[in-house]
Formats: C-alpha cells, sequence, structure tokens
C-alpha cells in the first residue's frame, strides 16, 4: 500500500515537473504587431531577448522588401493573410531562416534572418503560400508541373538543387528570382530563366502582372 501511494507520489511529481516545464517553454503568451498589414506574432519573451529590436527590423526589411516588387493590390492583399511567427535564437538553431506550413498557411521567420536580411527569404515563404492559396491548381497547376517535367528531363538546373527537390520549390524558386531579379541558388538570375524557359517567363508575368519582373534586388 505504501509502495502504491510512493509510486503515484512519484508520477505526480514527474508530470508537474513536465508541465511546469512545458508551460515555460511553450505556454508563454503571444503578442503580435503589424506591419504594412501583416500580422507579426511572438512569445512575450522573445521580446525581452537583447536581439528583438533587430529581429523585428529585419523581418520589416523583408516585407519592404516585398512591397518594391509592384504587386498588385489582390497580390499583397492575399500575401497579407499569411501570419508570420517569430521564432527565437534558442528555437532556430536547427531551423531554416523561413518555412511555410500550407496545414496551417503560417509562416515561421527564424532570427537567422538577422544576418540574411538581403536576401529574399519572405518572399520565396510567400510564394509557397501563393501557390497553394492562390494559383489556380495549387501545385497541380498544368503550366507549372509542365515546366518542372521540361526542366528535369533537361537537367536546365542542378538536380541536386533545392529548386528541383519537388515542384513546391520549383515554383518558390522560379517565381522568387523572377520577381526579385537574383537569388543565392537555383536559378540564380532572371536573365537564366527568360533564357531558358521563356514560356514559364510569360507564365509569370501574365500572374504577377505587366510591372512585375522589373526589380533589381541585391544580395547583400
Amino acid at each position: 500500500m505504501q509502495f502504491k501511494n510512493k509510486t503515484r507520489v512519484s508520477a505526480i511529481l514527474i508530470i508537474g515537473c513536465f508541465l511546469l516545464s512545458f508551460g515555460k517553454s511553450y505556454g508563454q503568451q503571444t503578442d503580435s504587431l503589424q506591419y504594412r498589414n501583416f500580422n507579426i506574432n511572438f512569445q512575450q519573451g522573445l521580446k525581452q531577448e537583447p536581439i528583438f529590436t533587430e529581429f523585428f527590423e529585419a523581418v520589416k526589411f523583408q516585407i519592404d522588401l516585398l512591397n518594391a516588387l509592384r504587386l498588385s493590390d489582390q497580390i499583397l492583399n492575399a500575401l497579407q493573410k499569411v501570419p508570420i511567427d517569430l521564432v527565437s535564437e534558442t528555437q532556430s538553431k536547427r531551423l531554416s531562416p523561413g518555412s511555410y506550413s500550407p496545414l496551417k498557411n503560417r509562416m515561421n521567420i527564424s532570427s537567422k534572418i538577422i544576418k540574411m536580411r538581403s536576401k529574399p527569404i519572405l518572399i520565396h515563404e510567400l510564394m509557397h503560400a501563393y501557390q497553394h492559396k492562390v494559383l489556380p491548381d495549387g501545385t497541380s497547376n498544368t503550366a507549372v508541373t509542365k515546366a518542372f517535367d521540361h526542366a528535369s528531363k533537361l537537367n536546365m538546373y542542378n538536380a541536386k538543387s533545392h529548386m528541383m527537390k519537388n515542384i513546391g520549390e520549383y515554383f518558390a524558386c522560379f517565381a522568387t528570382t523572377y520577381l526579385y531579379g537574383i537569388t543565392g541558388q537555383e536559378p540564380f538570375t532572371r536573365e537564366k530563366i527568360k533564357a531558358s524557359q521563356p514560356d514559364l517567363y510569360e507564365f509569370m508575368q501574365k500572374t504577377f502582372g505587366k510591372k512585375s519582373g522589373n526589380y533589381a534586388g541585391k544580395l547583400e
């Protein structure tokens, strides 16, 4: 009887410690700020970290890059519906600087973006959102799947590149390069995609509007 009681007490203590730890890590209240109609969410504890101001400024800069692309109000409004969740430095050690969840229709931006603020990371993740939520037929869009299959068969891009991983990365990398003009990975430049796949390039012009595809991005 005493043994059972001791076991029960030990179990309660273990569960209590777990819940306390869980509460500290994940139970923090979240806060949010708005910038250019984007909702930026973060745990209140993150706001107290020394990197927060620099982190938030880097995210704002990324949003400024998006707004410089001269997208239509309709497209911008669709992209602004995707919440941005900031991930702290301790949480983001094993994460990429950005990621998008099609199931939740949310994106994570990690503090790694501070050192990568001039790279079109947010634009890339929002292109995933655009493909899933706005592009007709999503990842099954005929123009995109046809271009992806054609590029794969002719080895137009490095087969081991992030771009050729799947149809989602193909679209996001192609669209980001079209809009921003330059990226640090395949397909690298707007000129390259225009020369290698003019049909999909023209599709991008129709998709994002005649004013798009002229921004001269920089990778600093």
